[in-house]
């Protein structure tokens, strides 16, 4: 895929995502909207959206992100919306994945679990203009028992099952069915 020649996703302490062109070693464009240090970031599987988590909340970001068309305008990314929120009371967003399908987006936390959210909402959200979709949870894992530090899903080449595994601070790895 172009965007991981082009492109990759720097952690900031600064409230910004940080989008970098590999090929010339130079900042593209930082997305700015958290209110908290952003601690984790994760491309869709399209290459045309990012998600980012914060202490705050999750973001999508996308229009023009990827692809060699805008790396040569140097144009950046909009914003989907700027209140795509897990829920309330989810704390810090340690690690996001995205699902091979590009629709559900897991979210590992500090609430010691894992959320699986519906992502395809917020991108339909954006071509209706619309502003401000919360992201759905569809789905609440509980079995961590201290901070969820990341959440990988498989990938479609390596199985035709699709799980998800997590990892926390208590030592555990789960693998969810």
């Amino acid at each position: 895929s172009m965007r991981f020649l082009h492109y990759s996703s720097g952690f900031s302490s600064f409230r910004k995502v940080r989008i970098w062109n590999t090929r010339s070693g130079k900042r593209s464009t930082e997305l700015r909207g958290h209110t908290s240090f952003v601690c984790s970031v994760a491309w869709a599987p399209n290459g045309r959206l990012i998600a980012s988590g914060s202490c705050d909340d999750i973001r999508l970001w996308g229009g023009r992100c990827a692809g060699k068309e805008e790396e040569e305008e140097g144009e950046g990314c909009s914003a989907l919306s700027s209140e795509m929120a897990c829920k309330k009371g989810t704390g810090v967003v340690w690690s996001l994945d995205w699902a091979d399908d590009g629709a559900t987006l897991a979210c590992g936390s500090s609430n010691q679990t894992v959320q699986l959210l519906d992502a395809a909402a917020g991108d339909k959200a954006r071509g209706g203009g619309q502003q401000q979709q919360p992201l759905d949870v569809i789905k609440e894992l509980c079995g961590h028992r201290g901070v969820v530090r990341s959440v990988a899903w498989t990938r479609r080449e390596c199985t035709t099952r699709r799980r998800l595994a997590s990892a926390g601070d208590d030592s555990l790895v789960i693998v969810w069915q």
